[in-house]
């Protein structure tokens, strides 16, 4: 799991640990019979998932897919779980032609391509997907590997045979570089943009040897980051296979609310379809203030005055109750606006992160409420979250860390 604030992790680990969540989520170790968490509210989809991420790490199953088949709530998950501690990869769907061959939305066949690639070689990754993305064409796991090209600084390459290279692959040669299947050469430098590439990179040269990997802006052309290493997708790879080969043996699929046949575990917002009596024990319930307008929290006294009140009555009952707030200003203006401290008077953590809409867990006497829902400024889904591309790359620098092993010679990117 991602950094996140430590109150954060202590509650993840608290509903882990709490007896019946824990024996709700007991079957997910072997797999034998499908797990139900019913009576979900949506607000409370990326703190279940997170839990679940937790839960399946305890019992070493680290590679998660993750079935929503409304894209918005796609992206909405993604950037909520940031907020729970969790880099989760959105999986687009496959590039589409536009043609001639050419592709119709080249970043987000990208992302596809990084996603993909993580998914071949990762023993951990969370990845968020639509229930049609498992019968979608892809190349396999292992014609993925094989059409990389490793780039790391000391290795030899003559960068006039890499020009003739990717001339031959489809790459266009232009004086400077300035969209995806460009390269440019200039001395001992040459500029390219790979096709899966999160940014352009810069190639240095000193005769063949490789001295060093640098991204750069597109517009300025200055150097950015300097890169331990990076991959070279040349071409596509044949797409002989589907994405549900790169499903492993161990791996979780849970649903929510998707049209998925057997997954391990599925989140509802309704009541699960048994036979017996409706269970509300670990129900999750969305605000109870409901929404507001902009506008509304700081004119309607009466609602103000109630909110208070349900928060004085949450401190009396030993609740936790937390407020994300989604950057300083919205913090600074609601704490003018209560005229109290936060933690100290009101008893409420605030926390900095994406929430659309707040939830609570009674069985764990915990509240998540969101400023966006208190202020009625709704940001876009995944505004706030890095791009799919950015967490593609740093999963992969992770992958290749798990990778080395005791023996290994390691050599310092900065000082050799």
């Amino acid at each position: 799991m991602a950094q996140s604030d430590p109150r954060i992790n202590g509650w993840l680990c608290r509903a882990v640990n709490q007896p019946e969540i824990t024996a709700r989520l007991a079957p997910l170790v072997t797999g034998a019979v499908e797990v139900v968490l019913d009576h979900a509210a949506e607000a409370s989809h990326g703190f279940l998932a997170a839990l679940v991420v937790m839960a399946a790490k305890a019992c070493k199953k680290s590679r998660l897919w993750l079935v929503c088949d409304q894209p918005r709530r796609r992206e909405r998950l993604a950037a909520e779980l940031e907020l729970w501690g969790v880099e989760a990869l959105v999986l687009p769907e496959g590039p589409a032609v536009a043609g001639e061959g050419a592709i119709a939305d080249p970043e987000s066949a990208a992302e596809w391509f990084a996603v993909l690639e993580i998914l071949a070689r990762a023993e951990g990754c969370a990845v968020i997907c639509g229930s049609e993305a498992f019968a979608g064409k892809a190349p396999s796991p292992a014609a993925l590997r094989a059409s990389r090209t490793p780039l790391t600084p000391g290795s030899q390459m003559d960068p006039a045979a890499l020009a003739r290279t990717l001339t031959e692959h489809g790459y266009e040669r232009f004086p400077s570089v300035a969209a995806r299947g460009q390269f440019a050469v200039r001395g001992g430098i040459v500029d390219l943009f790979a096709w899966q590439a999160p940014k352009p990179l810069r190639l240095e040269f000193f005769d063949t040897e490789l001295e060093s990997i640098r991204e750069f802006d597109l517009d300025s052309q200055a150097s950015t980051t300097k890169l331990a290493a990076a991959d070279l997708l040349l071409a596509e790879p044949s797409v002989e296979a589907t994405v549900d080969d790169y499903r492993r043996a161990g791996d979780l699929v849970i649903s929510f609310n998707a049209e998925i046949a057997r997954p391990d575990l599925r989140i509802l917002e309704a009541a699960a379809e048994f036979n017996s009596e409706e269970d509300f024990s670990l129900a999750c319930f969305g605000s109870p203030f409901g929404t507001f307008e902009a506008g509304d929290f700081i004119l309607e006294e009466a609602r103000r005055e109630r909110f208070f009140r349900q928060l004085n009555e949450w401190q009396r009952e030993g609740w936790e109750v937390a407020m994300v707030f989604g950057n300083k200003g919205e913090e600074e203006r609601f704490t003018e606006l209560a005229g109290k401290q936060l933690e100290r008077d009101l008893g409420l953590i605030p926390i900095r992160g994406e929430l659309l809409a707040g939830f609570t867990v009674p069985i764990l006497k915990l509240a998540v409420l969101s400023s966006s829902e208190l202020f009625g400024r709704y940001r876009a889904p995944g505004m706030a979250r890095r791009s799919t591309l950015e967490k593609a790359r740093a999963a992969r620098a992770r992958t290749t860390v798990d990778e080395m092993e005791e023996g290994d010679l390691v050599v310092h990117y900065e000082y050799g």
